[in-house]
């Protein structure tokens, strides 16, 4: 061990040992990257290798369950996704319980062709030993150098994000429903979801139609912000909490089913416009919307799925890619199933508002951690306390949450984003 900027480095280049202390490693001679040690740092050289994977490993003493900082920096050329291609991996050793996954350490950047990981693991009970590994991934080309290795018990406390999720079941009496009755029956409720401090509530889907049987769809709009907006705005700034809500919105000549994200100020945060409006819904004259957006509020990156967009894994995955830790999901009716995988396969929450399915909170796990429903009519709430930076970890594959997007292969995915197959039937 030695010390380095008052730390513990439980992985220091040792300066009396051979290659510094690091081991060389592959799965197998076959695919095995060329590697050198010299003056503190750790080189890897694709050298031409197809599906070349392979490198450093070094094995330090830990307690279990305690938690560790973990760190390096790695200069690279030669390589086209650097989160893709440059991985690093911890191992646990002893006696350890449930899945041997290889915990994957977060990067933190990669600019100037430099990638930086930075990361807090936590020991599971009976680890006796980390396995540390620095590895290149499919990358033929790359040239890579690793340096600032550091694993050292962590002395500062986590980082938290924790906030308070509120979501509803809120249907009218179908005798008593009217754009009228349906909107003040939601901002009752939304009176009443405010008495729990939440951060952000999810209001249900479509709040004018709901119950209201009318051919004249331009009797459910309004427009945005409008007469509507502007009463849910004012409670979001009343009690200083976000709300999403979702409405028939008039927009010149036409008509859409859309989602407003309203600040704890009351202003428009984000407005998303349903992208996969059903044939019933064109037939009746909604547009659809044309953008899949990640919105920012003062505790993390939301998105919004209306109902049927939850039937396309795609619009999920988007939200993801483009940052989204939670997405809310304001819907009439759908597959509970469904919505449970869109928050396993992403690694996101996901919340939900509905009327002929549970308004539920779901965690990256596909926990349903909170649901309520009330068949008919009638209202309830439910809220849950969650931190955004809690780690999940899947009992095989690990850590998957964490690292999808960097075991994607998107060069495979052409025929996602092709239009209507022809001479076939759909």
């Amino acid at each position: 061990m030695i010390m380095q900027g008052g730390e513990i480095n439980l992985i220091p280049w040792d300066e009396s040992a051979a290659d510094g202390g690091w081991r060389r490693w592959a799965p197998r001679e076959e695919i095995s990257p060329a590697l050198e040690a010299a003056g503190g740092r750790l080189e890897i050289r694709g050298n031409g290798v197809e599906y070349v994977f392979g490198g450093w490993m070094r094995e330090a003493p830990v307690d279990p369950e305690a938690e560790y900082a973990i760190e390096a920096a790695a200069e690279f050329s030669g390589v086209r996704d650097p989160g893709a291609a440059i991985w690093m991996l911890v191992r646990w050793r002893g006696d350890v319980r449930g899945s041997q996954a290889a915990e994957v350490v977060r990067f933190e950047a990669a600019e100037g062709g430099v990638i930086r990981f930075r990361d807090l693991l936590k020991a599971p009970a009976g680890a006796a030993a980390a396995v540390v590994y620095l590895v290149v991934r499919w990358a033929p080309q790359a040239q890579i150098s690793w340096r600032d290795m550091l694993l050292a018990p962590n002395r500062a406390p986590r980082r938290r994000r924790v906030i308070r999720v509120t979501t509803v079941y809120c249907r009218p009496d179908a005798s008593k429903a009217s754009v009228e009755n349906n909107v003040e029956g939601v901002l009752e409720v939304l009176d009443a979801a405010a008495a729990g401090k939440p951060d952000i509530v999810l209001l249900p889907d479509a709040i004018t139609a709901v119950g209201v049987f009318s051919e004249d769809l331009e009797a459910l709009t309004d427009t945005v912000p409008g007469r509507i907006h502007d009463a849910v705005a004012a409670r979001a700034a009343k009690y200083g909490m976000y709300v999403v809500y979702t409405i028939y919105e008039r927009s010149g000549a036409h008509i859409f089913a859309t989602g407003v994200l309203v600040d704890r100020a009351g202003k428009i945060a984000g407005k998303h416009r349903k992208t996969q409006p059903p044939v019933s819904e064109a037939m009746r004259g909604f547009a659809p919307g044309d953008s899949l957006e990640v919105f920012e509020t003062d505790f993390g990156r939301v998105g919004i799925l209306i109902c049927g967009e939850t039937l396309f894994p795609e619009t999920a995955r988007v939200l993801a890619l483009k940052g989204a830790e939670m997405i809310f999901v304001p819907i009439w009716g759908g597959f509970d199933e469904l919505l449970v995988a869109r928050a396993i396969e992403n690694g996101l929450w996901l919340v939900t508002s509905g009327y002929d399915t549970e308004s539920m909170i779901i965690n990256p796990l596909g926990e349903i951690i909170a649901r309520t429903w009330k068949k008919g009519g009638g209202s309830s709430i439910i809220s849950a306390v969650i931190d955004l930076e809690e780690r999940f970890r899947h009992f095989y594959p690990g850590g998957f949450p964490g690292y999808y997007r960097r075991l994607r292969r998107p060069a495979l995915y052409g025929p996602v984003t092709a239009g209507s197959p022809e001479g076939r039937r759909v």
